[in-house]
């Protein structure tokens, strides 16, 4: 009886032992395939697409059913413009993930770009989204999760040149300078020339995490100094108000002097009046002069570093710590400068350049008083609500599709506002 109980115990154990192995081995090559499925995916990012197909043939021909592997390979096929293969990886994909966003959306696209005429990449995403029921693709698991780019723009820049113009562009493309390469480029900002590249200096050092307060605060004053020679003849208002705003404290009352500043600031014609495509262009041009990657996401993030509106988030908050404090003469001032100036910022086409102008907006009609400007200014953020909503259920900056992605960032530079606004159309 003995040795029966310890046969069946001592069993037990090596069948345990014997399950557990098999799920550590089982993990493991999980890892390995979703590795290469990764390898695979940035290769479609680097427009290697022999290699990708290659590598995705053999990682199908080992796990025919890993959803990732079958997501990038539909992926590649409609990059390829073979949209009846990418057809048939789509149903394979879903059937395996039926209920899963991705795979809903990835289908409905494949479905839309074999339409005849086919659309344009924008176009048939959007439709796909709509078609598709509108799902969000916000909380959904990524396969795989693919880093869009594994290399740095800043070390293959340093490397190449000493260009205070090209080394700083790197930066805005990816941050991901060390603290020893954003000191240096503390000690050479005075050598910059370039306005827009000044503004989105000064924006960036105004975060800039892993260096010393002390260091960006003097970043930010050599910028401001260069700034100062182009403020004064310029019709745009976004030198002029970094200036007036400096490095104030955001409790900071406005005074009466800063109210008349203000006042001749919001005369300016224009928040800011190089069209934010424009710098997408310009990025593109100097990161390929500079050797690194011209991708449409490292163009995009230098892009966008030019909108430049912490200085008039800071007034926003220097004006709600002001409002009860000024004569009525002040009071009026100050809030038809805040809905002139607000009105400048709200023109522009990006979703927060129109949130921030209408929170100025917002401030100024309820100090002069004005409640049917209050009341348009509320319909203004239901609008921006509705479609900063959809935009955040179109989540598809994983799918290695490097055509609809460069694309897309260049809608989004051209006029923001309106290309999202066709996720609400019905």
């Amino acid at each position: 009886m003995f040795h029966r109980g310890y046969l069946l115990t001592l069993g037990l154990l090596l069948t345990s032992v014997a399950c557990q192995r098999s799920a550590e081995e089982q993990e493991a090559n999980r890892k390995r395939i979703d590795a290469r499925v990764h390898v695979a995916a940035n290769q479609v990012w680097e427009g290697q697409r022999a290699q990708a197909q290659t590598e995705l043939a053999a990682i199908l021909k080992e796990a025919p059913q890993h959803p990732g592997a079958l997501m990038v390979q539909t992926c590649l096929q409609l990059e390829q413009g073979a949209e009846d293969e990418a057809a048939r990886t789509a149903i394979r994909l879903r059937e395996m993930a039926p209920d899963k966003a991705d795979a809903i959306m990835l289908m409905a696209l494949v479905e839309q770009r074999r339409r005849t005429p086919r659309p344009g990449w924008t176009e048939a995403l959007i439709e796909a989204w709509k078609s598709a029921g509108r799902p969000s693709l916000r909380d959904t698991s990524r396969y795989p999760e693919v880093a869009m780019d594994a290399k740095n723009a800043v070390s293959d820049v340093w490397k190449r040149t000493g260009s205070v113009e090209s080394r700083l562009v790197a930066v805005l493309a990816d941050h991901k300078a060390s603290e020893v390469q954003q000191r240096w480029l503390v000690e050479h900002l005075s050598e910059l020339e370039d306005p827009h590249l000044l503004l989105s200096a000064h924006e960036y050092f105004s975060g800039a995490n892993g260096l010393p307060a002390d260091l960006r605060r003097q970043a930010r004053e050599t910028v401001r100094l260069k700034l100062q020679a182009h403020g004064a003849g310029t019709n745009e208002s976004r030198i002029p108000l970094l200036l007036l705003m400096a490095d104030a404290s955001e409790e900071t009352p406005l005074t009466h002097e800063d109210i008349v500043a203000l006042d001749r600031i919001a005369s300016l014609k224009h928040y800011r009046d190089a069209p934010l495509s424009q710098r997408y262009v310009d990025a593109e041009r100097r990161l390929e002069a500079a050797g690194a990657s011209s991708r449409f996401d490292k163009a995009f993030m230098v892009a966008v570093a030019n909108l430049v509106l912490d200085p008039a988030s800071v007034l926003t908050k220097r004006a709600a710590a002001t409002k009860d404090r000024l004569a009525p003469d002040d009071q009026d001032r100050l809030g038809k400068a805040l809905l002139t100036l607000g009105a400048r910022i709200q023109a522009g086409n990006t979703l927060v350049e129109r949130s921030v102008g209408l929170r100025m907006m917002e401030q100024g009609a309820v100090l002069v008083g004005n409640e049917e400007m209050s009341a348009q200014v509320a319909e203004g953020y239901e609008s921006i609500r509705s479609v900063i909503q959809s935009s955040r259920q179109v989540q598809i900056e994983n799918w290695p599709l490097p055509t609809l992605q460069r694309e897309w960032a260049k809608a989004l530079v051209q006029d923001e506002w309106a290309f999202l606004s066709n996720l609400v159309a019905p």
